[in-house]
């Protein structure tokens, strides 16, 4: 094979790789999917952090948080810091509060069968601008 042929070759399986996440990558939540499943242990080890506590602080104490890592890791197979929940956490507040928002303004209800937000095509017109309304056109937030 000539010498051109070969950095070619070489450079075509370098870029293949580029796309395929590291086990690093995947373990330390670089890749990580949330799901209705993931959100709810999430949940349900913040409540067991707040409740080690007492529920006397807004946060989970430094013990909390170590054992929120450690359980979500074991159940996950990750290495990830207590940030990486700290910011999914932070974002769905955001949209909670968004969406309680949404609720008590004029027109809107909730059906509670489907879950979907019920409003006049003129309220989702007048706020078309904001995009996370636009994002809970329908639906409302979930992870």
């Amino acid at each position: 094979m000539s010498s051109s042929k070969r950095r070619q070759s070489l450079n075509s399986s370098r870029q293949a790789d580029i796309n395929l996440p590291s086990e690093t990558s995947a373990r330390n939540g670089a890749n990580f999917k949330w799901t209705s499943s993931s959100i709810f242990i999430l949940l349900e080890l913040y409540d067991q952090a707040a409740d080690m506590n007492n529920y006397r602080i807004k946060d989970p104490t430094p013990f909390g948080k170590q054992f929120m890592v450690e359980q979500f890791n074991k159940e996950f197979q990750l290495d990830i810091t207590y940030k990486f929940f700290k910011e999914k956490l932070d974002t769905m507040k955001k949209k909670y509060k968004i969406y309680k928002e949404l609720l008590s303004s004029t027109g809107i209800s909730v059906d509670p069968i489907t879950y979907e937000i019920d409003a006049s095509e003129s309220w989702w017109k007048d706020r078309e601008a904001c995009k996370i309304v636009h994002a809970f056109r329908r639906k409302p937030p979930h992870g």
